[in-house]
């Protein structure tokens, strides 16, 4: 087959290259010996044996070179990640560590297996080489079934015993979700699914209060709850800060340039997200103290100290004079009949006025 010119002596060159690791070519015969046709075939074939074996070294060299060159410039870019790692075993005789994992605000997932050694669900092991998992997702695996120190198993002390047959995958508390949970069996099936519904957990969650009704039961029926007041829609990582602070408390969010609250006096005033930690004092006339986060809400451990110190009771919280309200500020008077009429129907008006926003 008939070779361009160029080809023809990238060839030579990479027989030459093949020829100085094999050792120089054979000395010619000289001039005036005579060679038979049967030598000159058997010095042909050899010929042809040695060029094919130079040829082969060549381009192995040159191959192998320009992998390597090739990797190095990978390794440096940082584009090789390493693989995903190994889920951590949480043994059923450290309860420590496995409080640790369900209630820590980071969002983990723990699979349900009988033994130390057995393997992932292959859906796991799949999402995690295609990285497909959440950032910063935390992997487990423990024996749900192994009892506690305190004589239940895992399953029984989260209520998730009829959680069903087959294997079961368990998710930690987290932004999104209040508690332990168990995936759905359609989760479990595929690395897609599976994806699917750690996209969602992870995926923080407030409750946009609309009335003193959605005020009253988003919050101050629960032992505590952070208040996000906001001109506008709240941002993403305001959101995402308060919501990560702590996994069990309610986040409930009030736009400031559609409503007001009753004790909007004692707030400072600025453009800025306002955060707040409301808790009831007598539950039965709704009446509650409050106090304010004064770090810089770009500051994650801030936030965290923050609800920390908040839950200890070791802030000062500032005692209000009357049952908080909030109030629409387009139409008080529209506001208060919606009011009279939560008062009437307030399963009617909860469902109608609580909208839920996912971000």
């Amino acid at each position: 087959m008939a070779v361009g010119p160029s080809l023809a002596g990238f060839c030579d060159i990479v027989r030459l290259v093949g020829r100085g690791v094999l050792g120089g070519a054979p000395a010619p015969p000289s001039k005036g010996s005579k060679v038979s046709r049967s030598e000159r075939k058997a010095q042909g074939s050899a010929d042809t044996a040695r060029l094919r074996r130079e040829a082969i070294v060549g381009f192995g060299l040159l191959g192998g070179t320009l992998l390597l060159i090739v990797s190095s410039f990978v390794v440096q870019l940082g584009l090789l990640s390493p693989g995903p790692a190994a889920p951590v075993w949480l043994p059923a005789s450290s309860p420590a560590a496995l409080q640790k994992a369900l209630f820590s605000g980071e969002l983990a997932l723990i699979e349900c297996l009988g033994t130390r050694r057995a393997e992932p669900s292959a859906a796991l092991r799949e999402a995690a080489a295609r990285d497909m998992l959440p950032a910063g997702l935390k992997l487990f695996t423990t024996d749900c079934d192994a009892p506690l120190p305190s004589g239940a198993s895992l399953l029984e002390r989260l209520g998730l015993r009829g959680a069903g047959a087959g294997p079961i995958t368990l998710l930690s508390a987290s932004p999104r979700a209040h508690a332990p949970s168990a995936l759905a069996k359609h989760a479990t099936r595929s690395a897609d699914a599976l994806a699917r519904a750690l996209a969602t957990a992870s995926t923080p969650r407030f409750v946009l209060a609309n009335s003193t009704l959605d005020l009253h039961r988003f919050c101050l029926r629960r032992k505590m709850c952070l208040l996000l007041l906001s001109i506008g829609s709240p941002d993403a990582p305001t959101v995402r800060r308060a919501a990560r602070a702590h996994p069990t408390l309610p986040l409930v969010a009030i736009n400031r340039r559609t409503h007001s609250v009753s004790f909007a006096d004692m707030l400072p005033e600025t453009s800025r997200p306002v955060l707040l930690a409301l808790k009831p004092v007598v539950i039965s006339d709704m009446a509650a103290a409050v106090v304010a986060f004064k770090g810089f809400l770009e500051s994650q451990e801030d936030v965290n100290l923050f609800v920390a110190s908040a839950l200890a009771d070791e802030l000062s919280f500032r005692p209000l004079n009357s049952p908080p309200t909030v109030a629409s500020q387009t139409s008080n008077e529209d506001h208060s009949k919606r009011n009279l009429r939560s008062i009437e129907d307030p399963e009617k008006a909860a469902s109608s006025s609580m909208r839920e926003l996912i971000i």
